[in-house]
């Protein structure tokens, strides 16, 4: 298993799934992206903004870089753009000139925060493929997300849960689980994952200590909770404390490498939930160039 230290435990996720259906915003977490050069193919992202306003729209977006960083280091802008009145902007490769973490090899990778100059709101959504020398591609959606689990720090309720449903892991298929993590709160988070076979049954849990002012994009393989093997089963994601969290799960064919990606079903809308904007906004805020 993937240990930070142990005052600072982080595994970022990249979640994967169908979105759920989101009302339009004007900020959202797209928890996955990549520019990785394989020989002579490469995996890559897109990203597609559509504005259905009568106004041009310009929107920002800024990458947090692979792995646990704070939240002065490892925050990047990357081209954004301006989509005219009812139009869209397609974004190809969108971190093929991004120049950071990995530099030295070419690649760049992390999740991607989007947001309007002036509150509008708009539609985004992205996809990850693998382009191979011929042009040709096969990839997965990956969608945006403006709904986060967001910790309850004005209460106390107890921790907040998410599921993520069908995980799979056997001869056929493996899953890798992932999050994105913002906490710009005072106070530390605490975020626990639990796999639960068909049955209900806890297989295994693993918990993740992410001090204040800390953010991450990571994933794991699911047998870093559990090392166990099951035809379906779900992952519960628990956090207490600061901080927000997007997670999914990326279910991957070993054969031929298809994935589908599976965002955490949020059980209500929380990107504005306590009255104030929520930590990845905050982060962002903090970060613009």
């Amino acid at each position: 298993m993937k240990t930070l230290t142990k005052c600072i435990l982080v595994l970022t996720l990249c979640i994967t799934g169908v979105a759920s259906a989101n009302t339009l915003s004007s900020f959202y977490v797209i928890p996955f992206a990549n520019h990785i050069p394989r020989g002579t193919d490469v995996e890559a992202s897109d990203v597609a903004i559509a504005n259905y306003q009568a106004v041009p729209v310009h929107v920002n977006l800024t990458l947090i870089s692979y792995g646990l960083h704070n939240t002065s280091n490892n925050v990047f802008p990357i081209n954004g753009a301006t989509v005219p009145a009812y139009g869209s902007v397609l974004i190809t490769d969108v971190l093929k000139d991004y120049q950071g973490e990995f530099a030295s090899v070419g690649a760049s990778l992390g999740a991607i925060l989007a947001s309007s100059d002036d509150g509008r709101a708009f539609a985004i959504t992205s996809r990850s493929y693998l382009k191979h020398a011929d042009g040709s591609t096969v990839g997965y959606t990956v969608p945006a997300t403006s709904d986060f689990l967001k910790a309850a720090t004005t209460t106390a309720s107890g921790p907040i849960t998410t599921i993520i449903p069908g995980v799979r892991n056997n001869g056929q298929y493996r899953t890798q689980i992932g999050f994105v993590i913002a906490n710009a709160e005072g106070v530390p988070t605490l975020v626990t994952l639990a796999l639960r076979d068909a049955a209900g049954l806890v297989l295994g849990t693993t918990q993740f200590f992410v001090s204040a002012g800390l953010f991450a994009e990571d994933e794991i393989p699911s047998t870093l909770i559990a090392d166990k093997t099951f035809d379906i089963a779900s992952v519960e994601v628990r956090i207490q404390g600061g901080g927000a969290v997007v997670a999914y799960a990326k279910v991957i064919d070993k054969t031929t490498q298809d994935a589908s990606l599976i965002l955490a079903d949020t059980p209500t809308s929380t990107s504005n939930q306590f009255g104030k904007k929520s930590p990845f906004e905050v982060l962002m805020d903090r970060n613009r160039f």
